[in-house]
């Protein structure tokens, strides 16, 4: 039988191996190089050999439809001509496949993350990066920063250390749930429509975090291939986030109610906490910070106070006015703590809201949280006619212009000088006759 011959779909349909041989090679007479091997058992295959290089390479085609094959056969013999190497080729493209589809499956796998892992890998490097010398100012969390974070994201149903109460759960805690595949500017106008409802300042926060952990995420190898940076600057979502100033409107006491107040909060019988709420408004502290005062913090001598900075961790010295000596002095020396509190387990009172509470309304007072006081110190100071500059390093706030920063070191005795006429200005508003001077010290 003729070995060489044109090959046809019918001319190749019926061929078979030769008797007595393991295979049989037929040759196509119009395409130079064409072959179809046929094995003793029948199987048909065809291929491609031609010599490249010095040597003779075979290129196997298999068993595909005839059409196909002379299709694939032209294509070779270009390659050849070229000096391409077919074989080559197909290795790389089976290697370009293969990682394509192990991009594929890691694709899909990263797909399947939870928002939960990444805030955790992000708060974990935040952590990391707190601990570190030399990093500028405001580029590294404090401690108050990481603790916010924890609270907006936790489960809650915890107990408190003392009462019956339990965590509530953080408004971020939900958006934790989902898969960062699933977060969407539609899934967030939806959660952020309803927190808002209910806790819109937590809202504001949540969503400010969450943006940024979005963003960091968006730079992180890990993640930048899930999380779209688009979804956090949506019109629609942006145009929904609470302001920030979502404190109660009228949250500060009124020059016209200083007497009234006064009078109420002097009238509680409870004199370290009627004490402790006078100092508030005295000195604009935050109420965690003058909570936990203590009588090694207090300088009878020098006349100054140190208290431990919520927001910072070396604290701040801050004049001890003649009125607030006059209303700690009295107070037992139970514990280390001015505010004391034998019966509370940390030693010192917690922050009095019911008393507080039920004095301003016993006065007629609008509403007014413990948090108003300091808010209130910071407007009286400038109704007292005093530098504001001073008010803010007595509250423990940053300077605000870079010569305020960074130049201006103002002394302790020139702003006692200040508070001091703050002090006597509220004093002379409600109404209170300060003892003389000769029976402080006794």
């Amino acid at each position: 039988m003729e070995t060489t011959f044109k090959f046809t779909l019918a001319s190749t349909k019926d061929l078979k191996c030769l008797d007595g041989k393991q295979q049989t090679l037929y040759w196509d007479a119009s395409i130079r190089g064409l072959g179809l091997r046929i094995s003793q058992t029948g199987k048909k295959s065809f291929f491609f050999e031609r010599r490249l290089h010095g040597k003779t390479i075979r290129f196997p085609i298999g068993d595909i439809p005839f059409d196909k094959v002379q299709e694939l056969a032209y294509d070779l013999q270009h390659k050849f001509a070229l000096g391409i190497d077919p074989r080559q080729e197909r290795e790389e493209k089976g290697l370009a496949q293969a990682k394509a589809k192990e991009q594929k499956k890691l694709q899909s796998d990263r797909e399947k993350i939870f928002v939960n892992q990444a805030w955790d890998d992000y708060i974990n490097y935040q952590k990391s990066r707190m601990q570190l010398k030399g990093i500028a100012k405001g580029k590294n969390w404090g401690e108050r920063h990481l603790q916010d974070h924890i609270n907006l994201s936790q489960a809650g149903g915890a107990p408190y250390k003392r009462g019956k109460k339990v965590t509530v759960q953080g408004v971020l805690y939900p958006l934790l749930g989902l898969k960062l595949a699933e977060i969407t500017p539609e899934v967030l106008r939806g959660w952020l429509n309803k927190e808002r409802l209910t806790r819109a300042n937590n809202a504001r926060q949540g969503f400010e975090k969450f943006r940024t952990m979005w963003n960091w995420c968006a730079k992180d190898p890990r993640y930048k291939s899930i999380v779209n940076p688009a979804v956090i600057t949506d019109d629609g979502l942006l145009s929904i986030i609470p302001t920030k100033n979502s404190k109660l409107e009228g949250d500060v006491l009124r020059r016209a109610n200083i007497a009234d107040w006064f009078s109420a909060v002097q009238k509680i019988s409870n004199k370290y906490v009627s004490a402790y709420l006078q100092c508030l408004l005295i000195t604009g502290a935050r109420s965690g910070e003058l909570i936990v005062l203590k009588w090694a913090d207090v300088d009878f001598k020098a006349k100054t106070i140190w208290i431990k900075d919520k927001m910072k961790t070396e604290g701040r010295y801050i004049p001890l006015t003649p009125y607030m000596e006059f209303l700690i002095n009295p107070l037992d020396k139970r514990n280390d703590f001015v505010f004391s509190s034998p019966d509370a387990k940390e030693g010192h009172i917690t922050p009095p809201h019911k008393a507080h509470k039920e004095a301003i309304a016993s006065a007629g007072i609008p509403h007014l949280s413990i948090h108003g006081l300091r808010r209130s110190f910071a407007s009286l100071f400038i109704w007292a006619e005093q530098p504001d500059g001073a008010g803010a390093r007595i509250q423990g706030h940053k300077g605000q212009s870079v010569r305020d920063k960074h130049y201006l070191e103002i002394p302790i005795e020139l702003i006692a000088i200040w508070h001091n006429k703050y002090v006597e200005w509220l004093l002379n508003e409600a109404g209170i006759v300060m003892p003389k001077e000769d029976v402080l010290q006794n």
